[in-house]
């Protein structure tokens, strides 16, 4: 299953599409002319059409996703999203490693 909604007269859409992160699960990502932006899972066709229906977004065709992400706002936009992650990953790394000097430190007063 891989189906596209949009929202009419706007550059919105989601995809809903099996889960890569949880078998048996649906994902919907929505997007928008820059990129990717969001993701939720639901367990049924029924529950993931239910939810971005009522957020007003309709069926439309394969190519309205396909042509989005061909165009440089995407990539910059993709390209924006990875710094963020990688910064992002960079912070997480600099907090473990600052974590583990201080339960080191800590165990080490209590020995």
């Amino acid at each position: 299953m891989h189906v596209v909604y949009r929202i009419p007269d706007q550059v919105k859409g989601a995809l809903i599409t099996p889960s890569a992160k949880h078998p048996g699960m649906l994902q919907i990502t929505w997007f928008d002319d820059r990129g990717f932006w969001g993701d939720t899972e639901r367990g049924t066709e029924a529950e993931a059409v239910k939810e971005v229906e009522r957020d007003g977004y309709v069926p439309t065709e394969p190519m309205f996703f396909q042509q989005l992400t061909t165009t440089q706002a995407w990539a910059d936009g993709m390209a924006a999203a990875l710094d963020v992650a990688r910064f992002n990953a960079q912070s997480f790394r600099r907090r473990e490693t600052i974590a583990q000097k201080v339960r080191r430190e800590t165990q080490e007063q209590f020995k």
